[in-house]
């Protein structure tokens, strides 16, 4: 190899040593740069962790000189730190602040001087917790509770104080000292519902008793027994066993005991509602509580009766107020608020405490008042507890329409010119609005007492006459009514073009009612919407269109059969 050669190859490998240094050192740097990054976070990081540690809490009980807080610690005693004196004095039990870590120069207990450290002559630095800040917002939230029961402080050797039982939640229990002061000033009783402070418990809101507020709905009807057609007889009896016992307290008083307890038993749809409402129509400022089985029940063992004890709890409250100055509890399908007992083995048992809840109201050792009436009302008598049976003063049977005459006292009440629009041709011939109505009325009985029959589904047949009550006549009223406006309505739409603004697409409504069929037909019998009314073949229409169902469900009802007591199925165990 010449000498030109052999220093061409060692510069060239010098060369490539050298770009390979320089990536080797670019690397490095890269690196150096990475550490840099890291050592500046985690400097960053350990700057943090010498900050002292601050967390929330509420303040209990604010003091001279320190304060009693909850915080995610428990109760804790922290001094004021860097508060002013005026914030100090503006503290109040449930406002919220925020506890740090402050260094505070370390004092003897005994002797109260400054701790210095003997090396270096200085104060010996010990951080304790201590308020930095209140919290602004809103203060913290109260825990709800129920006072369960009060007891004598005496019995536990307690002066000034009585043993209060809460109840915080589903699951927790506790018994807490009151001052007997500040229960009466409170009014403290059992099932009161209180807001207290977490943790401490004291009680700083009281509210309402829990288990009667939501009973509080009652009614005052303005139903009379002149809105109730027929029923004659069942009129009677209520007028005499509650209303004129208060008419002639006096000679009731000595020479018979006046009826506060009634059962009503008949047909669904005869009227016991109405019966019930008008009797609380017809006593001054009366109230009327309708009570089913439906709010009774509940699945919590012992629920049940506690319910239907609180219900009869707000009515005699409201009595005794003076809010009303009678009451009507009325216990509607008491056949299935108190059944016959003994006849659901197996059961938890409800049915049983209602029932006999429901006999301790009745007939207990704490009367009801004189002026609270108990009206029960059932469709199926021969299914309600004999015992519950008994306790009522008197059973009044409340019928379907007998006779036609009834049937006509009934559609009176619902047929007048007032109520529903009639057609223009039938005023016409009537010779006016009163005459027309008393013609429809004359109609539909007739056509109502026809002898004829309705066949069900099933095979079997009933007379029409069995299956009309006062509400099937409602029903068909009512739906005689909604065909006429119907008419009125497509009338008005389709012939006289009146739209208004209406949030659905008329065209397509029009489609499904056939309009233009039927806006032919009416405009060649009407010339305006306000002509056209209720007929005849509008309520017959609607009878055929309920009879089956009606006649099925009368046939089908057990009301049918006698007022006999059920039998007690026999329990046979096997061992």
């Amino acid at each position: 190899m010449s000498e030109r050669a052999f220093y061409e190859n060692l510069v060239r490998r010098l060369r490539q040593e050298l770009e390979e240094e320089k990536q080797r050192n670019k690397e490095l740097e890269d690196w150096a740069d990475s550490l840099k990054r890291d050592h500046e976070r985690l400097r960053a990081w350990v700057d943090e962790l010498k900050e002292p540690p601050a967390y929330g809490c509420v303040i209990i009980r604010p003091r001279e000189k320190d304060a009693v807080v909850l915080s995610h610690k428990g109760l804790e005693t922290v001094h004021y730190g860097s508060l002013r004196e005026e914030e100090i004095r503006t503290l109040k039990t449930g406002q919220r602040a925020f506890i740090a870590t402050i260094p505070t120069a370390a004092k003897d207990p005994v002797t109260g001087e400054l701790v210095k450290d003997p090396s270096t002559g200085k104060p010996v630095i010990k951080y304790v917790p201590g308020i930095t800040e209140i919290w602004r917002g809103e203060e913290a939230p109260l825990l709800r509770g129920r006072i369960v029961s009060i007891d004598a402080g005496e019995e536990f050797g307690l002066v000034d104080e009585d043993l209060v039982a809460m109840s915080i939640d589903s699951y927790r229990t506790v018994s807490k000292k009151v001052p007997k002061q500040v229960i009466s000033e409170l009014r403290l009783r059992p099932n009161v519902v209180v807001d207290c402070l977490p943790e401490t418990l004291d009680i700083k809101r009281v509210g309402r008793e829990q288990e009667v507020m939501r009973f509080e709905v009652i009614e005052r009807p303005d139903v009379s027994f002149d809105d109730i057609g027929g029923l004659v007889e069942a009129k009677m009896e209520l007028v005499r066993s509650l209303i004129n016992p208060m008419l002639n307290p006096e000679d009731y008083k000595v020479y018979r005991k006046a009826s506060r307890k009634v059962l009503l038993h008949g047909p669904p749809g005869c009227g016991k509602t109405m019966l019930a409402q008008a009797v609380a129509g017809s006593l001054r400022n009366c109230g009327f509580y309708r009570v089913n089985a439906g709010e009774i029940y509940h699945w919590l063992l012992g629920s049940s009766a506690e319910n239907l004890r609180n219900i009869f709890k707000v009515a005699v409250n409201k009595l005794k107020t003076g809010e009303f100055d009678n009451m009507i509890v009325f216990l509607d399908e008491i056949d299935a608020l108190a059944p016959h007992r003994g006849i659901h083995p197996g059961s938890s048992g409800a049915e049983e405490r209602v029932v006999g809840q429901l006999l301790a109201i009745l007939e207990g050792f704490d009367k009801l008042p004189s002026n609270l009436t108990v009206i029960g009302a059932t469709n199926l008598p021969i299914l309600v507890d004999s015992a519950v049976r008994q306790r009522f003063d008197k059973i009044i049977r409340v019928p379907q329409p007998d006779g036609i005459e009834a049937m006509r006292d009934i559609a009176s009440k619902y047929i007048r010119p007032g109520l529903l629009p009639i057609d223009k041709y039938m005023v016409e011939e009537a010779g006016g609005p009163e005459k027309a109505a008393e013609k429809l009325v004359n109609d539909l009985s007739e056509f109502l007492f026809r002898e004829e029959e309705v066949q069900t589904r099933f095979g079997r047949a009933i007379k029409r006459r069995e299956i009309v009550t006062g509400r099937l006549i409602s029903q068909m009223v009512e739906h005689a009514k909604e065909r006429a406006l119907e008419d009125r309505t497509i009338f008005r739409i389709a012939v006289e073009g009146e739209v208004r603004e209406s949030p659905i697409d008329l065209s397509k409504v029009m489609q499904l009612y056939g309009a233009e069929k039927r806006a032919a037909l009416l405009r060649e019998r009407y010339r305006r919407a306000e002509e056209i009314g209720v007929t005849l073949e509008h309520l017959r229409e609607s009878f055929e269109k309920h009879k089956v169902e009606r006649a099925e469900e009368v046939l089908s009802s057990i009301y049918r059969y006698q007022m006999e007591e059920p039998q007690v199925p026999e329990l046979k165990f096997y061992v």
